[in-house]
């Protein structure tokens, strides 16, 4: 299907990559996976996505980096943003112009879906 979302995921563990990767393709989304942030900048080109779905290690060199290289790249692809941790009151959904929003682990399935589908929709122009 041509009119699917196109996500691309990276996340390191691969259990997890698998999962999310099943959940999505099972919601309908069209998914690339990569497990490093070098198999991401090799790969993937961002703006061919319609969402990054990027896993945010503190402890990981380059994810913080990558996700400034994505926004750099193409700052109108949405990215939600999975991290271990994040300070208080830093959980959010995408608000009305966001092109972000984050997730703590562990993923309750059900908010990540919901999130994605905020994040697309606030992305596609409207038709006016």
């Amino acid at each position: 299907m041509q009119d699917q979302p196109r996500i691309l995921l990276i996340e390191a563990e691969p259990s997890l990559r698998h999962t999310l990767a099943l959940i999505l393709r099972h919601a309908g989304y069209a998914v690339t996976t990569a497990c490093y942030t070098q198999d991401a900048l090799r790969g993937a080109d961002p703006p061919a996505y319609d969402l990054i779905f990027l896993d945010v290690d503190r402890g990981k060199p380059g994810s913080t980096e990558l996700l400034e290289l994505i926004h750099r790249l193409s700052p109108d692809v949405p990215a939600l943003i999975l991290a271990a941790s994040l300070a208080v009151g830093t959980e959010n959904t995408a608000g009305a112009n966001e092109r972000r929003a984050y997730l703590v682990k562990p993923i309750d399935p059900a908010k990540m879906l919901a999130c994605i589908r905020d994040l697309l929709a606030r992305s596609r122009p409207v038709a006016g």
